[in-house]
């Protein structure tokens, strides 16, 4: 029953977090440090802090936590997702560090390394670019915040 209860709260939190942020995107509300553009962003790593915080708090009530299995199979789960993840962590970062300094923006035209075109997505692990000729780039996060990046439309903001 706890455990529900945990989880109803949760929700509760993330609707109402979806709502303000909703509005922040709209531009009927400010908020500082949090602009429209790193709404979906910020939405995004809020919801998996909650969500991690519900998980420790429900965890102790969960049925058979206790035990020598369960706690075997924690450890095995955090072990295989810490071994795992290096690469991943590392694009996700670089696309924080993209989305929040506001380099790159949806339209703007750039060139990294040999691609140049227009930015359609920045996502958490990767960029997307459609070129002059029409296709679609994708470039990972990593290498676009470690290379250089022209933006040639920023004059027009």
């Amino acid at each position: 029953m706890i455990v529900l209860i945990i989880v109803v709260i949760t929700a509760f939190i993330l609707k109402l977090l979806k709502v303000i942020l909703d509005q922040v995107a709209a531009g009927r509300l400010q908020l500082p440090g949090i602009h429209p553009e790193t709404v979906s962003a910020t939405r995004k790593l809020i919801s998996v802090v909650v969500w991690l915080f519900a998980l420790s708090a429900a965890y102790p009530f969960l049925p058979g936590a206790n035990s020598l299995a369960f706690k075997g199979i924690s450890v095995f789960f955090g072990l295989m997702l810490t071994l795992g993840s290096a690469g991943v962590m590392n694009h996700a970062m670089s696309g924080l560090v993209l989305i929040y300094s506001r380099a790159l923006r949806k339209g703007d035209v750039i060139r990294i390394a040999d691609n140049e075109g227009q930015v359609s997505e920045i996502g958490m692990l990767a960029t997307k670019i459609i070129t002059r000729e029409n296709y679609v780039v994708t470039v990972p996060n990593a290498v676009v915040v470690s290379g250089k990046i022209t933006n040639l439309s920023a004059q027009k903001r």
